[in-house]
């Protein structure tokens, strides 16, 4: 049977009973062929309209129509703004860059424009926005290619749970920042590895602000460390102040330290100082030496790790460059993080993206195209794949973002080993 183009809505269904991939619908605002995502939202009726995402974005259609009963954890002033929210789309993207070798992000989904610069406004005029080394914002229909087309639609209708929680009823996530109802993502696009270092470092930044003197439980100092860096709790990172205490179990109540258990004698911990990093440098680093060794020398001149943001200040680099080296003491010498080692790994040289993308044919291997191509690892080297000819193979940047299953960080992908990724190319082709 042979499709059937521009069936009515009324059409659909007896074409759907029957042969459900016989039949090609087209938005009724633009005319353009709906994708597999936008046709199946208007087989199930979801809409009184067959929308392709762009129109349906800018239509006044809801894919849920949620309940107006107070939403019970947020307070009484906030109530009306989420329920004002929920009857409206999440379109715009904020994308916060905490590093980008590998891109490590923090995402939040806004329902206006307003509210997304609302939203990176209060972030970078925080503490914690001096950890991020770029933001943009995107309307969410510019990213629909790229992503996967039923997160864009999960997104939009406040179905997109960054906790993964499948089986919740109702909107997934709904979060307050700023007075703003948005949803915060801080889960998806962090690798455990790097998430791990960023707690390290706030860490390291906020006990310089922590009266001591104050402190006697664990809570006490989880509040203390929140209150320096809010915006970090917000968006779900913890300070490890907990695990820090109880290293350091001088600091608590004698009750508290009995409670731990630590079997230490609270006079043998001891907290080191951060010196002044710039004298430091003066004294020990050669500026003509490249960023690198200037930041190993400080380290191993402190013999203790040091914060990335005072390493960045005194050598003058970005924090997110900084963050790659600590002081590792059992071997007594400054050493380029695991995670940054790995992401190291899988750079591909100017002279090796050229030769691959010529041996392919200076196009994409999965869809054709000849713009934004870039060499991608067959398997990630974060799994064992190695960074050699045989194991990178040309894709654009939609399709490079796909094999990656939507991710903006490695290793995720689609397939299992090399028999699937050809797989996966073949089914591009079809």
């Amino acid at each position: 049977m042979q499709p059937v183009v521009g069936v009515s809505r009324d059409e659909v269904a007896t074409f759907y009973f029957c042969e459900p991939n016989c039949y090609i619908i087209l938005c009724d605002v633009c005319g353009t062929e709906l994708d597999e995502s936008e046709a199946r939202h208007s087989d199930g009726f979801r809409l009184s309209s067959s929308l392709c995402f762009d129109c349906y974005l800018e239509s006044d259609e809801v894919l849920y129509e949620y309940s107006d009963r107070p939403v019970e954890r947020f307070e009484a002033q906030h109530q009306q703004a989420v329920r004002d929210a929920l009857n409206d789309k999440l379109r715009y993207v904020l994308t916060l860059s905490l590093s980008d070798d590998p891109q490590q992000l923090i995402v939040l989904f806004a329902v206006s424009i307003d509210d997304a610069e609302e939203l990176q406004k209060n972030v970078l005029e925080s503490k914690f926005g001096t950890f991020i080394d770029d933001t943009e914002i995107h309307d969410l229909g510019d990213l629909y290619d790229g992503l996967d087309t039923e997160l864009c639609w999960n997104i939009s209708a406040w179905k997109h749970d960054p906790h993964g929680r499948p089986l919740r009823k109702g909107p997934m996530s709904i979060d307050i920042f700023a007075g703003v109802p948005c949803v915060i993502d801080s889960y998806g696009w962090l690798n455990d590895g790097y998430r791990s270092e960023l707690c390290e470092e706030l860490l390291s930044h906020a006990l310089p602000h922590i009266n001591f003197n104050e402190i006697e439980t664990l809570s006490d100092g989880v509040e203390a460390a929140q209150s320096v860096f809010p915006v970090a709790s917000d968006f779900g990172i913890s300070i490890p102040i907990r695990d820090y205490l109880r290293d350091n179990p001088q600091y608590l109540s004698e009750r508290s330290r009995r409670q731990i258990n630590t079997g230490s004698d609270p006079e043998d911990y001891t907290q080191a100082a951060t010196p002044d990093l710039k004298q430091l440098h003066e004294e020990v680093a050669d500026p003509t030496d490249n960023k690198e060794a200037q930041i190993r020398d400080l380290l191993e001149a402190a013999e203790q790790g040091l914060p990335s943001q005072a390493l960045a200040d005194a050598v003058d680099c970005s924090t997110s460059y900084a963050r790659r080296f600590k002081y590792d003491e059992d071997a007594e010498a400054a050493v380029e993080k695991e995670w940054s080692r790995r992401s190291q790994a899988e750079k591909v040289s100017a002279a090796t993206r050229e030769r691959i993308i010529e041996r392919d044919g200076n196009e994409c291997l999965r869809c054709g195209g000849t713009e934004n191509l870039s060499p991608h690892h067959i398997i990630p080297v974060a799994v064992g794949g190695e960074n050699t000819d045989e194991n990178l193979a040309t894709l654009c940047k939609t399709c490079h973002l796909e094999a990656h299953d939507g991710a903006f960080s490695t290793p995720t992908t689609v397939y299992d080993d090399p028999h699937g990724f050809d797989e996966w190319l073949t089914a591009g082709d079809s």
